[in-house]
């Protein structure tokens, strides 16, 4: 188990964590009071290390391609009683490749701004409606990351402003030109590909459905 205390004042709290480094800011505006959550999770609710493309679609218990229908940041609270911030996103789900055939997707994820108040977690995907995604989802989302390997476990829809062309890019919008850089960390400057480079979502699927072998599927919505 691994233990992580928040504090307020926009002061950093650095976590060391067998998988790398989670890095957490606090800001609360209210008069006298002193933020002091901490929370307890499992170890591998959070990890930084990048998986292999194979391992990211073996160990997802559900894969999909959805579009952003709600963002909505929430008060929570943590399982020792303490009061937290989460924000709860919603997809519409477009493709089903793997796990249950589902209309919709909803996910909670650590932080968000409620009021004055924000929580803002390094390294956590954020999301906007209308936004659309290829989503590896954790097998158990009860944790404060609900997608596999945090931002390894999104690859973002997006559009080519010269040719209008739809290719996949990761976490960092960096276009993804090979299914293989899913094991580079997202902060690895030569992955700094163009656009027309990148794979398209055609592809991608085509790649999980292959790695997926008899355990295929892909429903469209």
């Amino acid at each position: 188990m691994a233990s992580i205390a928040f504090s307020h004042f926009d002061s950093p709290l650095r976590l060391s964590h067998p998988a790398g480094q989670l890095f957490i800011h606090i800001r609360t505006t209210l008069l006298g009071f002193i933020l002091a959550a901490v929370i307890t999770v499992p170890a591998g609710a959070l990890t930084v290390i990048p998986p292999t493309f194979e391992e990211l679609v073996a160990g997802s218990g559900e894969i999909v391609r959805a579009r952003v229908i709600s963002v909505e940041p929430f008060l929570a609270t943590s399982p020792d009683g303490q009061s937290i911030i989460k924000t709860r996103v919603v997809w519409q789900v477009l493709r089903q490749l793997k796990g249950n055939n589902e209309e919709t997707l909803s996910l909670d994820f650590l932080g968000g701004r409620v009021g004055d108040d924000e929580m803002r977690v390094g390294g956590m995907p954020e999301f906007k409606k209308g936004q659309e995604d290829y989503l590896f989802v954790e097998q158990d989302t009860r944790v404060f990351c609900p997608l596999f390997a945090a931002g390894h476990g999104r690859y973002r829809v997006l559009k080519d402003e010269n040719t209008g062309r739809a290719y996949v890019a990761r976490e960092n919008g960096f276009p993804l030109t090979d299914v293989s850089q899913v094991a580079v960390p997202l902060d690895e400057p030569a992955l700094a590909a163009r656009a027309p480079e990148a794979v398209t979502p055609e592809a991608f699927e085509a790649a999980i459905l292959g790695t997926l072998g008899g355990n295929s599927r892909a429903d469209a919505k």
